[in-house]
């Protein structure tokens, strides 16, 4: 009897939704394996491995294979990094298929699932490396691939380098959730791979850690002593309007408001409640500069203290929005996810015209708190009346310097200058 490799619970909903998912994304490839590998392969990850127990009357084709992979240093490392983690679980069975099929030597089909393309050929060929010898194409136009036919040394490599990365996918997910950003929602490995490559998320991350959130939200929140103006109230009724965030000091203002219909408020929070930040993005902004964890990318810098500002204020109630430019403008940015994939996108070339961000200030109105943070010296020509500020990285601008609040900074420190405009 072909008996399963594990001793566990094939009907299992997760389990068995992402096979299928395991197996959509080798279709893309012109690629199948037996659906219960997949189902193997994705509980490699999702449980932990001690829980993990092979069926010795199993017969399974790759069993030596999971079996070799378990005994692995890098796979328990890997497993640790990654189990009862949903997510990170497919993207690790998901990576390792991409260095077990040597996908990266593939191309993807056009969304057809494998099926034949306008010339009446079937995908690429098969590799003649450890990727897929003793493979039959079926009349779906999917090659069809017995993981037991290949060679064992090459798939134990394979495995080896996959477990690598998704120790590295594990440590990056699991710094941003310990600084408020849940898992990414990335959409298979090859966008996760686009983020571990990526020096300006790294060190965004890096920065993110340095910063201290907890002084932000206090002086953002204005429990210790910053200024305070006061806040007239028609009605009695008025304090049940007030939001939590706007005392100055919760615990010991009742009184007097209710007997002066004043109420006492940060007056820099009640000005940060809606901020609209945008950073350069052009090709000098991938120069170095300092910071609590090294030199890093201006962008990155940059970009690490808006997210830590928007994480802070969105914890008070506050609106942030972020959009990044050049010589054209993003599309705009509420979630740090978004902002991340954002990053994605730089190219260090390009420059900066600072009047398409002015134009943009130009057609929002008053009302919110405008942040542009630049190493540019662009000339301008839009001079928006509006309520405008500037962090200039290593510049200086005095056409702007002159109708604007400006903030020059040399090195990112560990505090955040957004904090302080």
């Amino acid at each position: 009897m072909n008996r399963h490799v594990f001793i566990d619970d094939y009907t299992n909903r997760v389990g068995l939704i992402n096979a299928e998912r395991l197996s959509d994304y080798l279709a893309e490839y012109g690629l199948k394996t037996d659906r219960e590998f997949l189902f193997d392969l994705y509980n490699m990850y999702r449980r932990p491995w001690p829980d993990l127990k092979f069926n010795p009357l199993s017969n399974k084709s790759w069993k030596p294979v999971l079996q070799k992979e378990y005994d692995s240093v890098e796979y328990r490392k890997s497993n640790e990094k990654v189990a009862y983690l949903s997510r990170l679980a497919y993207l690790s069975a998901q990576n390792a298929l991409y260095h077990i099929f040597e996908l990266k030597d593939r191309e993807k089909k056009s969304g057809n699932g494998g099926q034949q393309d306008g010339s009446g050929k079937n995908g690429p060929q098969d590799s003649q490396s450890g990727g897929q010898p003793d493979a039959s194409t079926a009349s779906n136009g999917l090659t069809d691939v017995d993981i037991g036919s290949l060679d064992q040394n090459a798939v134990a490599k394979a495995l080896e380098e996959a477990n690598m990365e998704n120790q590295q996918m594990g440590r990056l997910v699991a710094g941003f959730s310990h600084i408020g950003i849940p898992a990414f929602k990335f959409e298979d490995i090859d966008d996760a791979r686009r983020m571990l490559s990526s020096s300006i998320i790294l060190n965004v991350l890096k920065m993110l850690q340095s910063i201290d959130t907890q002084d932000m939200e206090d002086r953002l929140e204005g429990y210790h002593g910053l200024p305070i103006s006061i806040k007239k109230m028609e009605r009695y009724a008025d304090i049940l309007d007030l939001n939590r965030i706007e005392y100055a000091y919760p615990d010991e203002i009742e009184d007097y408001r209710m007997a002066t219909l004043n109420a006492v408020v940060n007056s820099r929070m009640a000005s940060s409640l809606d901020y609209h930040i945008y950073i350069d993005k052009s090709g000098s902004m991938m120069g170095a500069i300092d910071s609590p964890v090294g030199q890093i990318e201006k962008i990155a810098g940059a970009a690490a203290v808006a997210i830590a500002f928007l994480l802070s204020a969105q914890r008070g109630g506050g609106k942030v929005a972020v959009k990044f430019f050049d010589t054209e403008l993003s599309e705009e940015y509420t979630d740090p996810e978004d902002i991340l994939r954002g990053l994605l996108s730089i190219r260090a070339s390009g420059g900066t015209t600072i009047d398409r961000v002015m134009e943009d200030i130009d057609s929002k109105g008053d009302g919110p708190v405008y942040a542009v943070i630049t190493d540019g010296i662009d000339s301008v020509s839009v001079f928006p009346r509006r309520d405008i500020r500037f962090i200039f990285i290593d510049t200086k601008n005095a056409e702007l310097e002159k109708r604007y609040r400006c903030s020059h900074i040399k090195r990112f420190e560990e505090g955040n200058v957004l904090v302080e405009v």
